[in-house]
């Protein structure tokens, strides 16, 4: 999701276990098994598209529910492999965590109309499948993946990044890529060119999200020539990162690439931000697959998605929505089932 700790990036808190000191050995592989699960569950919500995002509050799903997008017809193949269930029900449930421009956002802040690139993928795929589509509001990325394993809903499509980790958790069809790129302010008077032009600079990342991996593999290699390091500093969310460069605190920040774009375009009018492309990775540094995800147990539905993807990306759909949002750098030839590297 590349990117929402997406496609998605959140931040987290660390967990601390007591030990008894009369505790049995039985007592301690308990507390390290559950350390162990936690430690699971935790990694497959870190490392998704993006910074971190700001999300509702509120512990239970809002719906927002569309009709079929004008312009795009059924594809017979596509709907003739959907399972029994979502059929004959007439409606794909998506889970999304809102926002996270420009790929889900709301159209007026307070309202519950959902836009962005997701949404209009989401519907368009619906719609090549027969199907309608009700977008699912959950209160985090985290909460994403346990939602469509406990039948809330039949997918999830938010920028989540496809790793192997959560490859353990659902399959995904992968639909983007985008790694990190570097966020300056506007008239670049810190003089970047590219990721080595950050050598000695203080750079900000959202912690714990998929720039952290990022700031530590250009550190070390920094290390390695001789040069001196970034100074990082680590703040709670994209927004923090925005003001903190504008404000001057910062040079640069390290962001997901299309996050990035969104920011430097929308950003005060588009005068206070841009974006510092290097041309030896032109879809960001360590770019993860962006992935739409089922249950591992539904590969008809899984297969649907990949059919209709194709088709979409056939009949010039998907590239249409891609450039609406200004996505395009982040766009794939073709859709794969469980595309991560790493």
């Amino acid at each position: 999701m590349a990117g929402k700790t997406s496609s998605h990036g959140i931040h987290g808190g660390m967990m601390h276990f007591g030990r008894s000191e009369s505790g049995t050995i039985a007592g301690i592989g308990a507390v390290v098994a559950a350390l162990l699960l936690l430690l699971f569950a935790f990694a497959l919500i870190v490392g998704g598209c993006g910074g971190n995002q700001t999300s509702q509050s509120s512990t239970s799903p809002s719906a927002t529910a569309s009709t079929v997008p004008t312009g795009v017809t059924v594809d017979p193949s596509a709907a003739a492999l959907l399972p029994s269930n979502v059929k004959d029900s007439g409606v794909l449930r998506v889970a999304m965590n809102i926002p996270y421009p420009p790929w889900e956002m709301y159209v007026k802040v307070g309202g519950n109309e959902v836009t962005g690139c997701d949404y209009d993928l989401a519907a368009a795929l619906a719609a090549k499948m027969g199907l309608k589509v009700k977008i699912l509001q959950f209160p985090s990325v985290g909460s994403l993946i346990p939602a469509v394993q406990a039948g809330k809903a039949d997918t999830l499509i938010s920028c989540i990044s496809d790793t192997k980790l959560r490859e353990q958790a659902v399959d995904f069809v992968d639909y983007a890529e985008s790694g990190t790129t570097i966020l300056t302010k506007k008239g670049n008077p810190a003089h970047l060119t590219g990721f080595d032009s950050l050598s000695g600079k203080t750079v900000c990342i959202v912690t714990s999200s998929s720039q952290t991996p990022v700031a530590n593999k250009l550190n070390a290699e920094f290390q390695a020539a001789g040069k001196p390091p970034m100074k990082i500093i680590q703040l709670p969310s994209s927004s923090d990162l925005t003001l903190s460069i504008v404000s001057g605190k910062v040079e640069a920040s390290l962001v997901d690439l299309t996050n990035g774009i969104y920011s430097a375009e929308t950003y005060q009018g588009g005068n206070a931000l841009q974006v510092i492309a290097d041309p030896a990775y032109p879809n960001g540094m360590l770019a993860d697959p962006i992935g739409i995800g089922v249950l591992k147990s539904d590969s008809e539905l899984r297969d649907a998605f990949q059919t209709a993807l194709q088709s979409l990306m056939n009949d010039g759909t998907y590239r249409a929505i891609f450039e609406k949002y200004g996505l395009g750098a982040a766009t794939v030839k073709a859709p794969t089932i469980n595309g991560a590297t790493s």
